[in-house]
C-alpha cells in the first residue's frame, strides 16, 4: 500500500471516529402543532426570553376603535443562548426572503432598512 494510501485511510478512519462521537441529530415532529400569529411580543429577564405569539383579528381600521385586544395564544420560552441562535437563523432567513421578494415594511416604525448582506 502507498503512502498516499495510507494517509487517505487513516484520514478516513479519524473521520469516522469522529463521526462516531458525535450524535445524529434527528427532528422528530411527530407531536409537532402549527400555530398563525400575525403578533409578537418579546420579553426577557437574565436567565430567559420570552416570546409571545398572538393573532388580532382586525382586519379593518375604525378610526374611532379606541383599544385592540390581541389574545395571546403561546408563549415560548428560551435561554438567551437559544435565543441568539433564533436571532441569527431568523436574520440569514429573511435577508434571503428580502433579496428575493423586496424589503419588508412594517406599520409603524419608520423607512425600514434592508437587513445587512455579509
Amino acid at each position: 500500500m502507498s503512502q498516499q494510501q495510507q494517509e487517505q485511510q487513516q484520514q478516513q478512519q479519524s473521520s469516522e471516529r469522529q463521526n462516531a462521537e458525535i450524535p445524529q441529530l434527528r427532528w422528530d415532529d411527530a407531536k409537532m402543532q402549527t400555530r398563525y400569529a400575525n403578533v409578537v411580543q418579546v420579553t426577557g429577564t437574565r436567565e430567559e426570553i420570552a416570546i409571545l405569539l398572538g393573532t388580532h383579528q382586525i382586519w379593518n381600521k375604525d378610526k374611532e376603535m379606541k383599544e385592540v385586544v390581541v389574545p395571546l395564544e403561546e408563549r415560548i420560552l428560551l435561554n438567551p443562548a437559544a435565543a441568539k441562535r433564533l436571532l441569527l437563523q431568523l436574520s440569514i432567513l429573511l435577508r434571503g426572503y428580502e433579496s428575493r421578494y423586496g424589503t419588508i415594511t412594517l406599520e409603524g416604525v419608520g423607512r425600514p432598512e434592508p437587513l445587512p448582506t455579509k
